[in-house]
């Protein structure tokens, strides 16, 4: 997953290994909130199965405890079991997009103006929009100045799943996941 920042990049390790390929793996990432962040970008690589989940959430980790909990999160987005999903933490709304299983990347944009009101939100596989309603009329959730915690969960994927950096600087910020 790929976040767009401008300025410094921090390398993290990869996610620890699962005891068993049915367990979860997670890792979480301390974001520097910026009034300043106006976009937002990440892609997404996974070997998707009809088994396995990769998953981004983002949001403001509240009892400051280091672990972006569910109740926390503002956007979850990724792939879970034979299709993409984005997930609003204010609603609980889900929007689904079925896809195929192999090597697949999916890339996440959104912008906001000035005064934090979303202009526009993408996320493509293969060129293709998965999310159309998402893009004809993007949620708040796509978008988060006061984010601090990015959290990558993954379930069933095999050990040599990569790792995770993140740029900062400027109004944007980026994520690489592989």
């Amino acid at each position: 997953m790929t976040f767009i920042l401008l300025a410094a990049t921090l390398m993290l390790p990869a996610l620890p290994p699962a005891g068993h390929a049915d367990c979860e793996a997670a890792t979480n990432v301390a974001l520097k909130a910026s009034a300043e962040r106006r976009e937002l970008a990440f892609d997404l690589a996974v070997s998707a199965t009809a088994s396995n989940s990769v998953e981004v959430a983002l949001g403001r980790d509240a009892d400051e405890d280091g672990d972006l909990s569910r109740h926390e999160a503002d956007l979850v987005v990724g792939w879970r079991c034979g299709s993409w999903f984005v997930v609003d933490g204010a609603t609980g709304g889900r929007t689904d997009a079925e896809g195929a299983p192999g090597e697949r990347e999916l890339h996440w944009r959104s912008w906001a103006s000035a005064d934090d009101s979303l202009r526009s939100v993408s996320a493509k596989v293969g060129g293709v929009e998965l999310f159309p309603a998402l893009a004809a009329d993007p949620p708040r959730c796509a978008y988060g100045c006061g984010w601090t915690h990015m959290k990558v969960v993954a379930r069933g994927v095999a050990s040599g799943f990569g790792g995770v950096s993140v740029t900062e600087s400027g109004g944007k910020f980026g994520i690489y996941l592989r």
